[in-house]
């Protein structure tokens, strides 16, 4: 697993990947990779990230992924689509699997498979003379964070893989596990990535800040009351009228009619009030 590009503001500068999920912005992404010595048909992991502050929002395979890369460069070199296509999977490339979630969320699960039961992930390993692996999976986080958090741990788990036998074409079930190779610990992986600048409320990536009156998020309202209660741009009467039914419990309190600042809505800040009128 590979969480280098998991925090949007190093993503945004250095990802490969750009835009997958079409929002009009760069994503941050979890990469799941893989060793195999067969072609693989078929797979599915389950994954969960701690704390539960960032959603996954969409899975896509990396097979895939690198296919339609080397047909955008080929064709960027001259070549109609058709052509491309050809070249790349002359030169090893192959049209992946199609990647499915769970759900979007902290935790789900995903699998991968071609519902046409033709296309499959090319054996990559260690001296293949090739990528010497498979980028199995790109996981694309949510950008919006629903917590507070300067980390979030992500597991990946429960690896079932199903494979091609060489030599009678038929499905076989790989066995799997993390890249340690030593099942007796376990067969998951577990990374950390630290998350984006947070705002003033402490949210990685949000855009919350502290406005003219010192508070975190306000929503540019005077600093302190000046007697418009129902923010017509003007103080009159009407807001004289509101203030009595609040003080007498009719209408529910609204923070600007606490005048004197004292915490306590009454007939001190309607004194107040009618005094800001006749002056």
């Amino acid at each position: 697993m590979d969480v280098s590009l998991a925090n949007a503001e190093i993503a945004a500068v250095a990802s490969p990947f750009g835009d997958l999920t079409g929002d009009g912005n760069v994503d941050a992404v979890i990469m799941v990779k893989m060793v195999n010595f067969f072609d693989v048909n078929g797979y599915q992991f389950n994954f969960s990230l701690d704390p539960d502050i960032v959603d996954v929002v969409a899975p896509f395979d990396g097979t895939n992924i690198q296919f339609t890369g080397c047909i955008v460069q080929a064709m960027e070199a001259g070549m109609d689509e058709t052509v491309a296509t050809l070249y790349c999977e002359e030169v090893g490339y192959s049209s992946g699997l199609q990647s499915l979630l769970s759900s979007p969320g902290s935790s789900g699960m995903v699998m991968g498979f071609d519902i046409n039961g033709v296309s499959s992930i090319p054996a990559g390993y260690p001296g293949d003379g090739f990528n010497e692996g498979n980028l199995l999976a790109v996981l694309a986080l949510n950008p919006e964070y629903s917590g507070t958090g300067a980390e979030v741990a992500v597991t990946i788990s429960d690896f079932v893989v199903s494979g091609i036998n060489p030599f009678t074409g038929g499905s076989v079930t790989l066995n799997a596990c993390d890249a340690d190779l030593d099942p007796f610990n376990g067969c998951f992986d577990i990374d950390t990535f630290s998350t984006p600048l947070e705002d003033c409320a402490g949210i990685p990536g949000g855009s919350a800040v502290v406005d003219e009156c010192g508070e975190c998020g306000g929503g540019g309202s005077p600093c302190f009351p000046d007697g418009d209660i129902n923010s017509d741009g003007e103080v009159n009467i009407l807001d004289v009228v509101i203030l009595v039914n609040v003080v007498l419990g009719i209408e529910e309190e609204n923070p600007a009619g606490d005048l004197n600042q004292d915490s306590v809505i009454n007939v001190l800040d309607i004194i107040l009030l009618v005094n800001i009128i006749l002056q």
